[in-house]
């Protein structure tokens, strides 16, 4: 027997995530504009009343006339649900704040014929007496239960538990009495044909039910007469003064570049402390392990301390980075500054194709481009999303920070400019930024090459200011550095121990005398891992790239921080100790690599800036090739997608290098 189901509703930024979060205590990410949450997330509570049911999370939408993919996931659920007889239960989120934006979405689903709640929330910015007039309101003329309560703080979550048993419970008993109409009826026989057919739905919506949306848009403002609206003016957190400067077409852009710059020295003035620490207690625990397990189980000790130890160290070093990253993103999203920045860049993205909401997806790309992928879904031209998407790998991830960080300390001294930014957070934000001009030459030319498929338009809810909730500050950032730790973590262990095997064995080595410790490991050059690079190394020497290098370019296409991990295990299994028995740190090792037993340092300045740029426009990463063939059904886009960028990043790397020659 299926579970009992509640679904959270409501428009975007209406804090229908935010409740999720509190009630379950999964804190996916939220943020303030829409195309946050693109699928419907769900999970299993337990109410005291009913037991176990379903919480879903729906995609945000502001009516059932969806326009955009994640709108259509959300519309699709709601009508499904009334045709399927399983005890459902609807909460529609409002922002109290902003209460007529929302009374289409109610009235429409009013009609589905589904148990329904109103949770008013955002109460903390509503004049009481104005709230519970609202609260009367919706039960004396929409015959609909309604509380308050701030999910953000807390506030009547409790209320909010015991209302969706009782809901439940009139759902059971069939106690709504609403029937669905025919705007139901004919929803019920466009979603019966699939996603496919989203554009076809959208203009059978348009053609038959203009005149209805226009009577009940008559009747939602007859209504609102009685409703005490003049009691509920949003006070703002902050001040919105500053809009002035920040969506100043000038002004605005020359705020958000100096933001920029600020997070991008922070990753490297504020991190280096605990980087250092981390890489420092890899090397002591790397070093008594070795100690230990060398007398009694060589073939071990060899695994770990060179295999294993340099791969997962190589990663953890810069999960500070990745946390300052995270960090400061969750305060532009919270703050409310990220809307602001959508608005600020509609007009120029608009110019190259794209669309507003396209600087969403392209600021989560700074994250990881999968999430970011399935955001372009509130995008409704699938020109403009198509665009978006195959630009989206330039977008420099977080994945390519600990590719970025470990390079540039070969490519750039340490010191400051005006004795305030870091020449290497500079370099940083400089290489951030060549991935967005690539990007946007990139959108220039698709512009003239795909063509329309539906409408295009732009419409976003710019929110009050306000005070990020100080548990994401540590929450978020936390969250997503054990997510890259768990990731990549299990892909780094799998291929260290994959690498230790081909760089420990060889065509002419047998594995038996090693295992055993008769015979110690072939040197790098003569082993299996040897031979791939010696093979791969005459396609990517022109790029000043040796066999090493080449061996990390095929690891890293699982994912880009394996690079390093890479890198670390083979200079793990090849470098040997300082004079006085202390392990080298790979950055060490790397510098006393020369090439082909010269004087000449393999890792020059030429080499490590072609390389740079090869990371910086090069899609190494199979989950974004998935996620592309995942959004736009077809293997074409993401075949074009690797192979465009795999031909930017050689061509840019070459010249790069001939020209720093």
């Amino acid at each position: 027997m299926s579970l009992q189901r509640i679904f959270l509703a409501g428009n975007p930024n209406s804090g229908k995530s935010t409740l999720f979060n509190a009630l379950t205590g999964l804190h996916h990410k939220t943020a303030n504009f829409p195309g946050v949450t693109v699928e419907s997330l769900q999970t299993e509570i337990e109410l005291r009343s009913t037991g176990k049911v379903v919480l879903v999370d729906l995609p945000g939408t502001y009516s059932l006339y969806p326009q955009s993919q994640d709108e259509w996931v959300a519309c699709q659920a709601l009508v499904q649900a009334a045709s399927e007889g399983i005890p459902t239960v609807v909460v529609v989120v409002v922002d109290a704040s902003n209460l007529n934006r929302s009374l289409l979405l109610i009235h429409q689903i009013q009609e589905l014929g589904l148990s329904m709640q109103v949770v008013l929330n955002k109460c903390d910015r509503v004049a009481n007496p104005g709230l519970k007039g609202v609260v009367q309101w919706f039960e004396n003329e929409m015959k609909i239960k309604a509380l308050v309560c701030d999910a953000r703080k807390g506030q009547g979550l409790n209320e909010v538990s015991k209302a969706f048993g009782q809901r439940l419970a009139e759902a059971r008993s069939g106690a709504v009495s609403t029937v669905p109409g025919p705007w139901a009826a004919s929803w019920n026989e466009v979603f019966g044909q699939g996603l496919e057919t989203q554009n076809l739905g959208n203009e059978v919506i348009r053609a038959q039910h203009s005149a209805e949306t226009v009577e009940r848009y008559r009747r939602i403002n007859q209504s609102l007469k009685t409703c005490p609206l003049h009691e509920t003016k949003a006070k703002a957190a902050l001040p919105n003064g500053p809009d002035r400067l920040l969506l100043h077409p000038v002004g605005g852009i020359l705020v958000f570049v100096a933001v920029m710059a600020l997070m991008f020295q922070a990753l490297f003035a504020w991190a280096s402390y605990p980087m250092d620490f981390i890489e420092n207690m890899m090397l002591w625990a790397g070093e008594n392990l070795r100690q230990f397990l060398e007398p009694r189980y060589p073939a071990m000790s060899h695994l770990v301390t060179k295999g294993l130890m340099p791969g997962i160290g190589g990663v953890l070093v810069f999960v500070p980075q990745i946390f300052l990253l995270f960090l400061f993103l969750v305060l532009l999203e919270e703050s409310g500054y990220m809307a602001r920045v959508s608005y600020l860049m509609d007009r120029n993205l608009k110019r190259i194709g794209l669309n507003g909401k396209s600087i969403v997806p392209m600021l989560g790309g700074f994250a990881c481009a999968v999430p970011a992928i399935a955001a372009t879904r509130n995008i409704v031209s699938w020109k403009e999303r198509l665009s978006t998407i195959m630009i989206l790998p330039l977008m420099s991830c977080s994945a390519r920070l600990p590719v970025y960080a470990l390079l540039i300390q070969f490519a750039v001294p340490e010191g400051y400019i005006l004795g305030i930014f870091s020449l290497q957070g500079l370099t940083m934000m400089g290489l951030y930024l060549m991935g967005v001009v690539a990007a946007v030459l990139s959108a220039l030319v698709m512009k003239f090459w795909i063509r329309e498929k539906g409408p295009s338009y732009f419409m976003l809810e710019i929110p009050a200011y306000q005070w990020p909730v100080s548990r994401n500050l540590w929450q978020v950032p936390l969250r997503y550095c054990l997510s890259f730790v768990q990731g990549a973590g299990k892909v780094i262990v799998v291929v260290s121990l994959l690498l230790w095997f081909l760089a420990s064995f060889g065509p002419d080595h047998k594995m038996s005398e090693t295992l055993t410790g008769q015979a110690t490991p072939p040197v790098l050059e003569k082993s299996y891992a040897g031979v791939l690079g010696k093979a791969l190394e005459p396609v990517i020497m022109p790029l000043g790239f040796d066999w090493k290098i080449g061996i990390a370019l095929v690891t890293s296409f699982a994912a880009r921080e394996v690079f390093v991990g890479t890198m670390a295990t083979i200079y793990g299994l090849e470098g040997d100790p300082n004079q006085d028995g202390t392990q080298l740190r790979l950055k060490e090792r790397m510098q006393k690599d020369t090439v082909g037993g010269s004087k000449e340092p393999l890792f020059n300045r030429a080499t490590v800036w072609s390389l740079l740029v090869f990371y910086a426009f090069a899609l190494q990463c199979m989950s974004t090739v998935a996620a592309t063939k995942q959004e736009t059904r077809s293997w074409k886009w993401p075949l074009i997608q690797l192979l465009y960028l795999s031909a930017l990043a050689y061509l840019a790397s070459l010249a790069v290098y001939q020209w720093s020659l």
